[in-house]
């Protein structure tokens, strides 16, 4: 899905500002993992303790889909023969608000306490493979894929993230996921799932950028994950805050190990299986998330922000 509508002009840095502000007032909290999924909910249940970070690989894939429909902004439909940015930058002008879906897999690479010291447990794989971790044949992985509906403003070749709602995933299963084409990142038990509530952020073609974040926890399994030290309390309505780093390449230039894996039509990337086209825009990311719970005063702090945006476009609006 993706539409334009024009709006003022604002400044994209000041809402990072915003975002940033607000991502930084947050209590952190520790979660506990046990990947034999036999945790009972009560301490001394869980292999690994003290998960504050799930850091996952930089080998990550976020695909935006190629769906243009007739708008009075532009002419012309979809199937573009290069990628969704590149139609994009012809035919929408600065100002304008893109909304597009979006769909994102990646692979766990290493879990940190605190301090930022890695605890990953030693029945975890980070390669995919069976043999991929020091259990040996008895390797697990952890996978996560989003879809969403993301709302940006274009500057040029320029995205500044706005706002997005969608859904994400955690799963555990044997270690049979492909990089390459996206298949087994979404199979296996759930183990954890919520809504993605907020974002913020910016991207640029041909260069790239970062997306922040924020999930809530609606769903999990505590006979894996559960939070720590208090096993009793429950991980719904606790948060995390993810950073996703994004990079591409322009359409055709040398790929330099920057170009996403699933991206040739036909590959499957996200937590609806969206089959990949050749006129999508693929982008490599490298994301982690981090446990909190917001202080009451965040969400106040975000809306202080968005506030003197709209002030500072009504300025630039009665200037003009």
């Amino acid at each position: 899905m993706t539409n334009f509508s024009k709006k003022i002009t604002v400044f994209g840095a000041a809402l990072l500002c915003a975002v940033a502000a607000s991502s930084a007032h947050a209590l952190p909290t520790l979660v506990q993992f046990q990947p034999a999924g036999t945790g009972t909910g009560v301490d001394g249940s869980y292999a690994t303790t003290g998960i504050h970070e799930f850091d996952w690989q930089s080998s990550g894939d976020v695909t935006i889909p190629d769906l243009l429909p007739v708008n009075a902004n532009y002419s012309g439909g979809g199937g573009g023969s290069t990628n969704s940015f590149s139609t994009w930058a012809a035919n929408a002008g600065n100002g304008d608000t893109i909304t597009f879906d979006l769909h994102a897999q990646t692979r766990l690479n290493d879990m940190l306490n605190l301090g930022g010291g890695s605890i990953l447990n030693d029945m975890i794989s980070t390669d995919g493979t069976a043999s991929g971790c020091a259990n040996g044949a008895n390797c697990k992985e952890i996978t996560s894929a989003l879809s969403a509906t993301e709302t940006a403003v274009l500057f040029g070749n320029q995205l500044i993230f706005l706002s997005i709602t969608g859904d994400y995933a955690f799963f555990i299963s044997d270690a049979d996921s492909d990089v390459a084409t996206g298949a087994g990142f979404i199979n296996g038990d759930e183990i954890l799932s919520g809504k993605i509530i907020e974002s913020g952020g910016s991207f640029t073609a041909g260069q790239g950028g970062s997306i922040f974040l924020t999930n809530t926890v609606t769903a999990y399994d505590d006979s894996y994950i559960q939070t720590d030290p208090d096993a009793n309390a429950p991980l719904i309505g606790t948060t995390f805050d993810s950073l996703m780093s994004l990079v591409s390449i322009f359409p055709g230039a040398v790929d330099n190990g920057h170009e996403a894996a699933a991206s040739d039509a036909g590959d499957v990337v996200g937590l609806n299986g969206y089959v990949v086209l050749a006129s999508d825009l693929s982008i490599k990311g490298d994301a982690n998330n981090e446990f909190s719970v917001p202080e009451p005063g965040t969400m106040l702090l975000l809306g202080a922000g968005l506030l003197g945006l709209g002030a500072t476009a009504r300025r630039r609006k009665q200037a003009a």
